[in-house]
């Protein structure tokens, strides 16, 4: 099995000390993603820059061209080679280890009253 963004000439790196192994891109991306048409539209003004829990949501998010790539893997922030490690993600990344929320359980940080938009079960909207 190959993912959408596997890429043998890629070589992942992690950052703030997370090991990080295989290699991604947006290599096999035949069109460019809207952030790169955005950069594009702008002379390059625009900057790129994506999270996200898998590889693939970032580098479709950003295409071949983003400036700042980065997922979560290997129980820290990752991103590879083609974009190449960036310093201020390397200071959030030390600065926030993902490891210190594994177990964690989400909970609301305002009281339900104060939620804009309540629902009543899934799939229906409030009146």
């Amino acid at each position: 099995m190959v993912t959408c963004t596997e890429d043998p000439n890629a070589k992942n790196l992690g950052y703030a000390g997370v090991s990080a192994t295989g290699g991604d891109s947006a290599w096999r991306m035949e069109l460019p993603a809207f952030a790169e048409e955005l950069k594009f539209q702008t002379n390059g003004a625009t900057r790129v820059v994506t999270f996200s829990l898998k590889a693939r949501a970032a580098i479709t998010m950003a295409g071949h061209k983003g400036d700042a790539v980065t997922w979560a893997d290997g129980g820290g922030w990752v991103t590879s080679s083609p974009y190449g490690a960036v310093p201020f993600v390397e200071q959030y990344a030390k600065a926030h280890p993902i490891k210190e929320d594994y177990g964690k359980t989400w909970t609301l940080s305002l009281p339900k009253q104060l939620l804009l938009v309540r629902r009543k079960g899934q799939g229906r909207r409030s009146a």
